[in-house]
Formats: structure tokens, sequence, C-alpha cells
């Protein structure tokens, strides 16, 4: 649910991931959390 999705943190993301990454990996990684959460904003921007 959409609630769900607000609640992912970046910890999450990178248990799911299962692997340690380096600083530049990291940014790579969490680049699908932000466009999610921009997605989901975005949607409850335009539903109010």
């Amino acid at each position: 649910s959409l609630d769900e999705v607000k609640q992912l943190s970046k910890d999450d993301i990178l248990e799911l991931l299962g692997i340690e990454l380096g600083p530049v990996r990291l940014k790579c990684a969490l680049l699908s959390l932000k466009v999610l959460k921009a997605g989901v904003y975005g949607i409850k921007e335009e539903e109010g």
C-alpha cells in the first residue's frame, strides 16, 4: 500500500539487497527508493 511505501527506509532497502555496498554503489542502490517516494508523494498531491 502507499502507507507501506512511505514507511520504507534506507535500511529496509539495504536489508532487501543483502550485500554490502561502497559509497558509490550505495547512492545507486537508494535511487529506486528516492524515485518510488517521489512518485508516491506526487500521486498524493494530485489527489488532494
